[in-house]
């Protein structure tokens, strides 16, 4: 079956035709439905009906999965509903676990195009310019604002404030060749961690779709995968220092093309986007930021410089590990001076910024010693501190040499940029 898209008033059907789903050792044939029902994790809905009556009325523990044609693996999925008619047909409504899931044929692509979600805009060059371009690992992504262009969505998916469409992008090769819907993934998969970098929170790529020679669909994305609900922008890229994007972009892809790199992104993305104060608090998040930290430390010091074997890295206490980090990517280790609070502990218990902060993250995860003072700890401008770090950190690993919104000013306003700290001004 080809896939299809049909707007019902609640949802969105994505494909029709049959599946196998496999249940232990007993397969049925069902006659699905692929529904999408907004933009929003979890609302990719599977419905089927098994004529066969060879399923079990109850999958209590049991591992399931989906075979659709024209998706490459199976899915895993749960039952969200089990009903049975009174001939005996079973129908059910799944769930796949992982988004998002890739329709695809075997067609050669030429162009693509998809949706950005929770993004920002971002000035590029001057108030009114809000679209760019961005080229790195030889693909050309063309980013157009929306409002500013008119965007064919269903009602319901462009009716949620905590999930706004920010952008229509089309990509393709620079050089106008054809690739394969396994390559463009992978493309995307960098795109949407270097957007979610630049905005400090999960960026989500949602209702791609690829084109063959004959602007026909070859490859659809269904589902969105992993997206933090919006909240005005608040990261390293100011809002009013849009051109930053581009600066920044074609190397911090080119470290997304070495696999150690990609992988110690990915992990140090995941926790600092986990490291949501409104989620987990700023307690919370220093717990996580510290993981990201020691994360990265590894990949540099370890895997990328050199500069210290593997038992010698875990042999450092977790301040000594971010400490020389911040030396060899040259990050100041002091306590700036827009953590008044933060500065006062380190000045009292001779600390500079790596032991202030893993002090401050070791008293919130460790028993208190029988005995000891209660202390009132700036916890907020450690986690700040924190997010500093890791984006200074990716900043200079990457080679990045422009302007930056400095986390440690606490009142910070829009527009106010610096250099960053390794060049001389």
């Amino acid at each position: 079956m080809t896939s299809i898209r049909e707007e019902t008033d609640w949802k969105s059907l994505l494909w029709s035709g049959l599946a196998t789903l496999r249940c232990g050792g007993t397969s049925a044939t069902l006659n699905c439905n692929v529904y999408q029902r907004s933009l929003a994790k979890e609302e990719l809905v599977i419905e089927g009906e098994d004529t066969s009556g060879v399923l079990p009325p109850i999958f209590d523990g049991a591992d399931l999965q989906l075979d659709i044609p024209g998706v490459h693996d199976p899915l895993n999925v749960i039952v969200v509903s089990n009903a049975r008619h009174s001939e005996g047909h079973g129908f059910l409504r799944l769930r796949p676990l992982r988004t998002p899931c890739w329709f695809s044929t075997s067609r050669a692509l030429h162009s693509g195009r998809f949706v950005v979600i929770n993004f920002a805009h971002y000035w590029i060059g001057h108030p009114g310019n809000l679209d760019f371009t961005l080229k790195a690992l030889g693909w050309e992504a063309h980013f157009i604002s929306i409002p500013g262009v008119a965007l064919e969505l269903p009602p319901r998916f462009n009716s949620d404030e905590e999930l706004r469409a920010t952008h229509q992008v089309e990509f393709s090769r620079e050089d106008g060749s054809s690739f394969t819907g396994q390559q463009a993934q992978e493309f995307l998969e960098k795109l949407s961690l270097f957007l979610s970098f630049c905005r400090g929170r999960w960026v989500a790529i949602a209702l791609t779709v690829g084109l063959d020679d004959s602007v026909e669909k070859a490859l659809e994305q269904w589902g969105t995968g992993r997206i933090s609900t919006w909240r005005e922008p608040n990261s390293w890229l100011d809002e009013h220092h849009g051109t930053c994007i581009g600066e920044l972009c074609t190397e911090f892809c080119s470290k997304l093309n070495d696999e150690a790199w990609l992988d110690a992104i990915r992990h140090v993305v995941y926790w600092f986007a986990r490291a949501d104060t409104n989620l987990v608090g700023p307690d919370g998040a220093c717990i996580l930021l510290q993981a990201a930290l020691e994360r990265l430390a590894w990949h540099v010091l370890v895997c990328e410089r050199g500069a210290i074997s593997d038992k010698g890295f875990r042999d450092l206490t977790a301040a000594d590990q971010i400490r020389l980090m911040l030396s060899v990517l040259l990050i100041p280790t002091e306590i700036p001076g827009g953590l008044s609070g933060l500065r006062k502990l380190g000045k009292s218990k001779g600390l500079e910024g790596p032991e202030a902060f893993t002090y401050i993250r070791n008293r919130l995860t460790h028993p208190p010693k029988q005995g000891a003072v209660s202390e009132l700890l700036p916890v907020y401008e450690a986690y700040c501190l924190a997010q500093w770090y890791v984006e200074l950190a990716i900043l200079s690993a990457c080679g990045y040499n422009g302007e930056y919104g400095n986390r440690t000013i606490i009142r910070r306003w829009v527009g106010q940029v610096e250099r960053v700290p390794w060049v001389s001004n």
